[in-house]
């Protein structure tokens, strides 16, 4: 073990002497505490970039959900019309996702990372001649608010 650290202090050392003089000059001008700043910062500035990563990834994961969730709620819809279902707001008409795929208004592949399940829920309303929809998933890294196991 010691043999390791006395490698990596050479490692350091070496870099060290490869900068220019006028840094090498001013990173030994700085005290102790100077010094342990100059580190502290530099690791929360890497640890800012990790989490801005990934949390950049996850939202492209919420993204691609999203747009799974509105080509089921479009489907769902579009069954319903040619179905002629009919559903109220008290009794609402399930229809799975297995029902849009085996009937062919949804494909497998448009289904993110083929691993989603879900629902949905069709009504009418007075107002609107269209119904609609309410469309639940659950997929290995995301789950609509207010999914409930059917």
């Amino acid at each position: 073990m010691k043999n390791k650290k006395e490698n990596i202090y050479e490692k350091i050392a070496k870099k060290f002497k490869s900068l220019p003089k006028k840094t090498r000059d001013k990173y030994n001008e700085l005290t102790k505490v100077g010094k342990k700043l100059v580190w502290l910062w530099g690791i929360i500035l890497t640890i800012i970039v990790i989490l801005i990563i990934v949390c950049a990834n996850n939202n492209v994961n919420v993204e691609s959900h999203t747009k799974v969730e509105k080509k089921f709620s479009e489907a769902a819809l579009k069954y319903a019309e040619d179905k002629e279902l009919y559903g109220s707001k008290d009794q609402k008409t399930l229809i799975t996702m297995e029902e849009l795929i085996d009937s062919k208004y949804l494909k497998k592949s448009d289904i993110t990372d083929n691993t989603c399940s879900g629902y949905a829920l069709f009504y009418n309303i007075e107002d609107n001649d269209k119904g609609i929809v309410d469309s639940y998933l659950k997929c290995k890294k995301y789950t609509t608010e207010g999914y409930k196991n059917q």
